[in-house]
């Protein structure tokens, strides 16, 4: 017999997984262009973050003033492809990261890199460095940190992760992974590198000039991305050793099972919520641990 509340978990599995962290991330980019477009280049100035403006908060502990320079610089933008490409980077490797992780240990990365990544540009440049900083490259090379440890993916998605589910509980044979996951993920991290580049010279020669790229901080949002991640899965899998996709692969299929689904709905389920084809979550399945029997 199907308990309640197993039947109210097979309606969620049927319904899309959303990525709602990073959708939340892409509005406030889009708020914070508004905002640029609206109020213009001194707005910008006072709501970049500078690592001198940094240190003299922390001196007087100002902990509001110097979290909100923080937070509202990272979703700061000068131009609109400077907004767009910031939101496609972000939107591709976030939502990838987010169905991963699920919602609440990817907000724990986010917070984790956003912070990390500001504290390591205000000891790169100096404290007493006047530079001016926008935009959520760091953030998103922590993102990419994590994402990387999900390796191997030989191909992504170009468009982001909505749509590469599969069809639950329906005997429709699944797609080829290839007709979802378009194209190698390193021509997306080559892109985003050429991307980044492209700004720094175009924002540092503006009237007032701005930045968004170091490398020492861009490496070290990329580790403290890799790092955290890391930690993260091994909490989320209590643990247990290999592959992280593997790994959180068969905890949600376990999971799955003890709420009264077969193994093929399992399967499928475990599919929706990580955002991957039904055959490499059974080949996951298989490889990291006894495939539970069937429930009469």
């Amino acid at each position: 017999m199907t308990l309640p509340h197993d039947y109210q978990r097979r309606v969620e599995l049927q319904a899309p997984v959303t990525p709602w962290v990073t959708i939340g991330l892409l509005a406030l980019l889009f708020y914070m262009y508004f905002q640029f477009v609206c109020h213009g280049l001194l707005w910008l100035k006072v709501n970049s973050f500078c690592p001198e403006k940094c240190y003299f908060f922390w001196l007087q502990q100002s902990y509001l003033p110097l979290a909100s320079m923080t937070f509202w610089s990272t979703f700061c933008s000068a131009n609109i492809w400077h907004m767009l490409g910031g939101a496609y980077f972000l939107w591709v490797f976030g939502s990838t990261v987010e169905l991963r992780l699920g919602l609440q240990r990817y907000l724990v990365l986010v917070v984790m890199s956003w912070l990390g990544s500001w504290l390591i540009v205000s000891l790169d440049a100096g404290l007493a460095s006047s530079g001016l900083y926008i935009g959520p490259g760091f953030l998103t090379a922590g993102i990419i940190g994590a994402y990387l440890l999900f390796f191997p993916e030989k191909k992504i998605n170009p468009g982001g992760n909505i749509g590469r589910s599969t069809s639950i509980f329906k005997h429709e044979p699944d797609e080829e992974p290839a007709a979802h996951f378009g194209i190698s993920p390193w021509w997306l991290l080559i892109s985003f590198v050429f991307f980044e580049v492209a700004m720094h010279f175009i924002l540092t020669n503006m009237s007032v000039q701005f930045d968004n790229l170091r490398f020492v901080p861009t490496v070290g949002a990329f580790l403290l991305g890799l790092v955290s991640c890391a930690l993260l899965v091994a909490q989320a899998s209590r643990g247990r050793a290999g592959n992280p996709l593997t790994v959180l692969a068969v905890q949600h299929y376990r999971h799955l099972r003890t709420l009264d689904l077969g193994h093929e709905e399992s399967l499928e389920g475990t599919a929706k919520l990580m955002s991957c084809p039904v055959e490499q979550v059974r080949v996951w399945v298989s490889k990291g641990g006894k495939v539970l029997p069937q429930k009469s």
